[in-house]
C-alpha cells in the first residue's frame, strides 16, 4: 500500500519536473558530483535494472566488481568477495574497512574502478559507512573509484538514523523517477510501511466505531436485571442486623406472615394454637450442643487384657490334646503408654509414612539422630536404596559386611530412598584418603564425600514433606 502512495506521488510530480532517465542520473552524479549512489524503490524489478544497464555502459578499461548482497553473508565474506574480483593476486586484511584495503591496492594499481552492490538492504551499518567512505576518500584522493548500491528503503533507513555518518556522503535516487531523495525523506521513516490511505484510515475508523457500539449494547444488556424476564417481583433486601419476624403476637400478624409461605406449611401453621416465638442465639447453641452424640471414650488394653485374650482361645479335645505356649515379650507400641490414663499419641505424617519399612529399617542402621547431634565434618556416601526395594539393600550389605555404615532417610523423585554412608570424618582431607581405601567395586558405583550440613537439610526436608 506504501508503494502505491509513493507511485501516486511520483506520477504526480512528473508533470512539473523535467525527465530524466536513472541511468543518466547515476551517470551525472559519479562523473560530477564523485558520491557513492543508492538507488531506492520498494520493488526488486525497479532498482534491479539499474544497476544491470549501469553495468552495461562501463568501458572495457574499467574493472568492475558486483555482488547480490544475501542475509547469510557476514561482512567478512563481502569484503572478500569485493576484493577478490577486483585484485586477484594481491593480499589483504578482510577485517580491515573496505576504504583502507582498496585506496592502497590502487594506489600500487593505478586502475578504475567500478563498484555495483545489489539489495544493499541487508548491508550492515559498518559496511554501508565503509562504502561511502570510500568514494569519498577517492575523490579527496583524485582516485576514479565509482560505488553504486541499488536496494529498498530500508537501507535509506539506517542511513537516516545514523545521518551523521552519511550526511554529503551518499547521493539518494528514486529507481522510477530518477530524482534526488533527501535523508529527511518519510520514506525512510521507520513506520513508513505502515501508514494507509486515507479509504483504508476511514473503514478501521468505522470498525473500530462498530466495535465500541457492539461492546456498548452487550454492557447495557447485562446491566438489566435478568429477573424481569421470569416475571418474579423483586423484594427489597433486608439488613442482616433486622431480625425476621415470621410471626407476630396478634392472630392478624400470624395470617399475614402466613399467607407468603407454602400453601402445605401455611395450613400446618394456621391449624396450630400455640404461638412461636423466635428463638435466642443462646438457645441455637444449646440445641446444637445437645443434638450432638457424645464421644465414646476407649481406654487402651492393659497387658492383662491381651495374655486373658490370648489364653481364652486356647480349646482342649478328648481325643487330642494341644498346648499352646504364649511367650510375650515387651514390645515397644507407638502410641500406647503403661499408664492407661493418658491417652494415645497420633503419629506424625512422617512416621506413617515409614511404618510399613519399620522392619528393614530396623535390621539395617538407620541413625538419624546420628547426623542431628552437630552439624560439623564430612561423611562418604556409599548409595541410595528405595525403601520398598529391601532385596537389593540386603544384598548390597551381603556384598560388603566388613563395611561400617550409617543410614537416614531421604525423598528423592518422589520416592523414599534410604541413604548410607560412612561415620564421620573431621575434614575432607581424611574422607579423601578413607575413600581411597574402599574396595574398587564400590569405587566403581560411584561414592562421594557429603557435608553433615547437607545431610540435615535433606532429613528436615524429608521430615517435613509428610
Amino acid at each position: 500500500m506504501s508503494a502505491l502512495l509513493e507511485h501516486e506521488n511520483i506520477q504526480a510530480n512528473r508533470d512539473s519536473v523535467t525527465n530524466i532517465s536513472p541511468s543518466a542520473r547515476v551517470d551525472y552524479i559519479l562523473r560530477f558530483s564523485k558520491q557513492a549512489v543508492y538507488v531506492v524503490d520498494e520493488l526488486a524489478e525497479h532498482y534491479a535494472p539499474v544497476s544491470s544497464q549501469f553495468l552495461s555502459q562501463l568501458d572495457n578499461t574499467r574493472n568492475a566488481a558486483y555482488l547480490t548482497v544475501a542475509r547469510k553473508l557476514n561482512d567478512i565474506q563481502i569484503r572478500c568477495r569485493l576484493f577478490e574480483q577486483l585484485f586477484s593476486n594481491q593480499l589483504f586484511d578482510p577485517e580491515q574497512s573496505l576504504a583502507v584495503t582498496i585506496v592502497n591496492a590502487v594506489k600500487q594499481e593505478p586502475q578504475s574502478i567500478s563498484i555495483v552492490v545489489e539489495d544493499c538492504q541487508h548491508l550492515s551499518l559498518q559496511l554501508l559507512h565503509e562504502l561511502c567512505q570510500l568514494a569519498e576518500i577517492a575523490n579527496r584522493a583524485n582516485l576514479d573509484i565509482h560505488v553504486l548500491m541499488v536496494g529498498s528503503p530500508d537501507a535509506g533507513q539506517v542511513m537516516a538514523s545514523n545521518k551523521m555518518l552519511f550526511d554529503k556522503k551518499v547521493a539518494i535516487v528514486a529507481a522510477q523517477s530518477a530524482q534526488l531523495v533527501p535523508l529527511t525523506s518519510p520514506m525512510f521513516n521507520h513506520n513508513y510501511g505502515f501508514k494507509l490511505s486515507k479509504t483504508a484510515q476511514r473503514y478501521t475508523l468505522g470498525f473500530i466505531l462498530l466495535v465500541a457500539i457492539a461492546a456498548g449494547v452487550v454492557w447495557f444488556l447485562y446491566q438489566q436485571d435478568s429477573l424481569s424476564f421470569s416475571g418474579l417481583t423483586a423484594d427489597s433486601p433486608v439488613p442482616a442486623t433486622e431480625p425476621l419476624k415470621l410471626v407476630t403476637d396478634n392472630e392478624n400478624g400470624l395470617e399475614s406472615a402466613v399467607t407468603h409461605l407454602p400453601a402445605d406449611i401455611a395450613n400446618t401453621l394456621s391449624e396450630s394454637p400455640e404461638v412461636i416465638e423466635s428463638a435466642a442465639p443462646q438457645d441455637i447453641l444449646n440445641a446444637i450442643i445437645l443434638g450432638e452424640p457424645e464421644p465414646e471414650i476407649v481406654a487402651p488394653a492393659s497387658n492383662q487384657d491381651i495374655i486373658d485374650a490370648l489364653a481364652s482361645t486356647v480349646t482342649t479335645d478328648d481325643t487330642e490334646t494341644s498346648q499352646l505356649e504364649v511367650t510375650l515379650e515387651p514390645q515397644p507400641v507407638s502410641g500406647v503408654n503403661e499408664n492407661t490414663d493418658k491417652s494415645a499419641k497420633p503419629l506424625s505424617g512422617f512416621e506413617q509414612a515409614i511404618a510399613p519399612y519399620q522392619q528393614v529399617l530396623v535390621t539395617s542402621v538407620y541413625q538419624p539422630d546420628y547426623y542431628l547431634r552437630d552439624d560439623n565434618g564430612v561423611v562418604i556416601q556409599f548409595g541410595a536404596f528405595v525403601v520398598q526395594d529391601a532385596a537389593v539393600f540386603q544384598q548390597f550389605t551381603r556384598q560388603y559386611p566388613e563395611l561400617s555404615h550409617y543410614g537416614y532417610l531421604r525423598t528423592l523423585n518422589q520416592k523414599l530412598m534410604f541413604v548410607i554412608t560412612s561415620g564421620r570424618f573431621a575434614n575432607r582431607a581424611s574422607a579423601s584418603a578413607a575413600m581411597a581405601e574402599l574396595p574398587d567395586s564400590l569405587k566403581y558405583k560411584g561414592v562421594w564425600i557429603k557435608s553433615v550440613r547437607a545431610i540435615q537439610n535433606e532429613i528436615n526436608q524429608t521430615t517435613q514433606g509428610f
